[in-house]
């Protein structure tokens, strides 16, 4: 009796339905990161605007010297993290951080300039520059200072909230 199909047939057969089986995978995967980066999208654009409405708070807290304003930019267990390695962690203890250094009566103006955004797993990423230029006639400072940041946020009741200022 001939064999109507050869056990080579039956091995490539097998292979084309995993390779049919993995491309189904892919498809769907695909499908599957579409949506959820349109989904990051509407995250990315929330998260800037955000982060444009905190740069218009952070100089109204500086100007007024309101280290609550300040404070409430961040989430709840947020932490600001300074080139030098200092930690401030907690809404709490940012505002009275902000506090006593509104309270050295040292004023200037922050420029911030923001290089890019972008979304990693929930999380909005903002990195930039920083300009500070000492106003107060009594300042300490009396040189500019620059640098640059990075900025992590975080969704907290539905608002995006500062999690980590870090200076560089």
């Amino acid at each position: 009796m001939k064999q109507l199909i050869s056990s080579r047939e039956v091995a490539s057969i097998g292979n084309r339905n995993r390779l049919s089986d993995c491309l189904r995978l892919l498809v769907a995967a695909l499908l599957v990161t579409c949506m959820s980066s349109q989904a990051f999208a509407g995250d990315l654009s929330n998260a800037t605007k955000a982060s444009n409405k905190a740069r218009t708070t952070l100089k109204k807290a500086i100007d007024s010297k309101d280290s609550g304003l300040l404070a409430s930019l961040f989430t709840s267990d947020g932490a600001i993290i300074t080139p030098n390695g200092y930690t401030v962690s907690g809404r709490i203890k940012i505002r009275m951080a902000a506090k006593m250094v509104m309270l050295t009566g040292e004023t200037g103006a922050l420029n911030t300039v923001r290089k890019s955004m972008s979304m990693v797993d929930g999380a909005a990423y903002e990195t930039g520059s920083y300009t500070f230029v000492p106003t107060s006639a009594g300042a300490k400072r009396k040189n500019t200072v620059k640098g640059h940041y990075t900025l992590i946020w975080r969704l907290e009741d539905k608002s995006w909230k500062i999690h980590r200022a870090i200076g560089i």
